[in-house]
């Protein structure tokens, strides 16, 4: 990560609003998603420890006490990595003393935020369908125990069924592949539509 550069337009506005500024940096964006998906990360090993078999009863129990908090997290964490990876391809995004309506206006949604990043135009099997779950756990389910409406969670309930079995090598394999985008952004001879970045399933 390359270091925070100096904010030039900070002469005769406020203290606050350079803070501000400088907090918009993507490196900010990318250090707070990091630090989120470090916290799902030791939610992991507290409640899922290695030693322990994947179809065991405590392994069941953590699965639908603690899935939904992982996930929440986790999803949090790409949500905020997104709007990084936005604001690195489009600074215009952060205006005067606001940010655009572009990075606040659509909620959690992470599916639409991984096509504005430009994401989607490189085809990885299973990220969106990965994407809307997390979007349904940043919305709801991994807040309150129910989502917020009776049909959200009986049309959704397969999917936001978590399984240790698989969950936690998906977000794995979508958190690297996000890192790795970002560090792409650095050199912009890179044409990252064409699909420069790969990942093995």
């Amino acid at each position: 990560m390359k270091s925070v550069e100096k904010i030039n337009d900070c002469i005769g506005v406020t203290e606050d609003y350079c803070r501000w500024k400088q907090y918009t940096h993507p490196h900010f964006w990318f250090q707070m998603a990091q630090n989120l998906y470090d916290a799902a990360n030791a939610l992991h090993r507290a409640f899922w420890p290695e030693k322990r078999i994947y179809h065991d009863l405590e392994t069941a129990k953590s699965d639908f006490d603690k899935g939904p908090a992982y996930m929440l997290l986790a999803g949090l964490a790409v949500e905020v990595y997104l709007k990084g990876i936005l604001i690195k391809r489009n600074p215009h995004l952060v205006k005067q003393q606001k940010l655009s309506k572009e990075l606040t206006g659509r909620g959690h949604n992470l599916c639409h935020l991984y096509q504005k990043a430009g994401l989607s135009k490189i085809k990885v099997a299973g990220h969106e369908e990965l994407l809307e779950r997390l979007t349904i756990y940043v919305e709801d389910f991994g807040k309150y125990p129910v989502t917020k409406n009776a049909n959200k969670m009986a049309n959704n309930w397969l999917k936001i069924r978590f399984s240790s079995q698989t969950d936690f090598d998906r977000v794995n394999r979508l958190w690297d592949f996000l890192t790795k985008f970002a560090s792409k952004l650095d050199n912009q001879n890179d044409d990252l539509s064409k699909g420069d970045i790969n990942e093995k399933e």
